[in-house]
């Protein structure tokens, strides 16, 4: 149930990195995503489901294990 926006993702994928910035804005396109987004109200209410990894920690081992 967290919510980012793309760019949001890649300033988190920055940090982690400790890269600079060398984001490139480009004009829209048709269908363009802004964000992507998961909703686990369902699965959490059903069978008490729950992430087990905080995304920016499990951002961050996604990252390390490259």
């Amino acid at each position: 149930n967290l919510e980012l926006s793309n760019l949001e993702i890649v300033n988190e994928v920055i940090q982690v990195t400790q890269s600079i910035s060398k984001i490139e804005y480009v004009e829209d396109r048709l269908g363009h995503d802004f964000r992507y987004a998961l909703d686990s109200s369902r699965i959490a209410k059903e069978i008490g489901w729950k992430p087990k990894t905080d995304f920016r920690i499990g951002l961050a081992k996604t990252i390390a294990s490259f």
